[in-house]
């Protein structure tokens, strides 16, 4: 028998990100395809933050990505410095996020504006993984990728094709529903 355990929110932590600290960063890292981690002081602030937090929202849907924050404390015991220190990290950067990779030695770094958008194009484009936007579905916004990058004398072959392939499969499976 199971008992039920409440989930209380981490004080500080974004909603959909997971705290990391020296002792848990490196059993966590590992498990995942991609893991984005934030690097910042220990209760940061601020627009920044704002976005971060709208990204590790929006990318909780992502089965395959973690959203993880490292929060550095200055004063006091200085927590997590040393993962600071271990990824060469100043602190007049932060915020620093970098993202790890399954079975990858080092991370890649972000180098956009800290924006929601930013965010998600930047782990589509180096973990190749899907993050829409809410209410979107994958299938429809790669053929709106594959509509963009193609000439329109291939137009009228894409839409009716695939467009209709696409939307009778997601309507089967919204309505094909056992009562």
């Amino acid at each position: 028998m199971f008992a039920a355990v409440p989930v209380l929110p981490v004080e500080g932590a974004a909603k959909g990100a997971v705290p990391l600290d020296t002792l848990t960063f490196d059993k966590v890292i590992g498990k995942h395809k991609a893991v984005l981690v934030k690097f910042d002081k220990q209760y940061a602030y601020g627009e920044k933050e704002d976005e971060f937090k709208k990204f590790a929202e929006k990318a909780s849907s992502q089965p395959d990505l973690l959203v993880a924050e490292v929060g550095v404390s200055e004063y006091g015991e200085k927590e997590n410095d040393q993962l600071r220190e271990r990824f060469n990290i100043n602190k007049d950067d932060f915020p620093v996020y970098k993202l790890f990779k399954q079975n990858e030695a080092n991370p890649v770094d972000f180098k956009g504006e800290v924006k929601a958008d930013e965010l998600s194009q930047f782990i589509k484009t180096n973990a190749r993984l899907w993050i829409g936007m809410p209410n979107c579905i994958e299938k429809f916004d790669k053929l709106a990728e594959e509509l963009l990058k193609s000439d329109s004398s291939s137009y009228a072959d894409i839409i009716q094709f695939r467009l209709f392939r696409d939307l009778l499969s997601c309507l089967l499976y919204l309505f094909w529903l056992p009562l």
